[in-house]
Order: C-alpha cells, then sequence, then structure tokens
C-alpha cells in the first residue's frame, strides 16, 4: 500500500490567500500544545454536530482522523478536503487559542 501523500504546506498557503477555514480535528489537548497557525478545533468525533464551511480544510497528526471527519461531512453533503496533518507540514506551530 502506497503512503498517500499530502501537499500540507500548499494547502495553508491557500487557505490564507483565500480565507478558507482550517480545521484541526485533533483532540483539544493536543490542539493546545501546538497546531498550525490559523486553525480552529473541532475534534474528529464531533465534527458532524458543528456547522463546517463547504470547502474548509481539515487536518489532523497524520491525515487519518481528518479523512474520517471528511467522509463524515461528505455524508452531510459538506464537501471538505483532507490536508493531512502536522506531520507534513514544515512551517512554525503555535499553542494560541483561534476560538
Amino acid at each position: 500500500m502506497q503512503k498517500q501523500k499530502f501537499d500540507t504546506d500548499q494547502k495553508v498557503e491557500l487557505a490564507r490567500k483565500n480565507g478558507i477555514d482550517l480545521i484541526d480535528v485533533r483532540d483539544q489537548e493536543e490542539y493546545e500544545k501546538e497546531h498550525i497557525p490559523g486553525a480552529i478545533n473541532i475534534r474528529w468525533t464531533e465534527i458532524q454536530n458543528h456547522e463546517v464551511k463547504p470547502g474548509s480544510y481539515l487536518y489532523c497528526n497524520s491525515g487519518r482522523k481528518s479523512e474520517i471527519a471528511r467522509q463524515t461531512l461528505a455524508k452531510k453533503n459538506i464537501q471538505t478536503e483532507n490536508i493531512g496533518g502536522v506531520h507534513f507540514y514544515s512551517g512554525k506551530l503555535t499553542n494560541e487559542s483561534n476560538h
């Protein structure tokens, strides 16, 4: 099985330029420790209970939980994109909250 390649850096840049929501779907503790600047935190197991804009970018650590979250939203006809995880991001992470 081929490991999925994510263009996380490019997607984060696109999100910043185009005002696309960036959603960290990890647990709150992981988010508070460090996350991509500008991201909001909506836990992957609770994402179906939140208003998520179509076109939002989702990420976690490796892309696995963000893919589950993407599929959950797709069942509600909300199209989002899994951009991978913090492991694929080469920029500086922050611990400042964006709630």
